[in-house]
């Protein structure tokens, strides 16, 4: 329903997406055309950015803690003293 439709919405080929801008959709109005009260929570971008900036803080922790330095080489984590 709802989430399946902001999705869609989003991953409108680039020729369309000057009329179709997500940013400028109103996610109320749109859960209202669903018959919701309230819009749900998405994947959104706050949480995940969040989620992200402290998992890097985690991880540069064990790095200081452990010594050893974690990088990325072809899609894959390697460990790098």
């Amino acid at each position: 329903g709802f989430r399946s439709f902001v999705r869609a919405y989003a991953a409108h080929p680039a020729a369309v997406k000057y009329m179709l801008h997500v940013q400028r959709l109103h996610l109320g109005h749109v859960a209202q055309s669903f018959g919701l009260k309230e819009a749900p929570t998405l994947i959104g971008k706050g949480g995940s950015k969040k989620e992200a900036k402290r998992k890097a803080v985690e991880r540069k922790s064990k790095e200081y803690e452990t010594g050893v330095k974690r990088v990325k080489r072809g899609g894959r984590e390697h460990a790098r003293e």
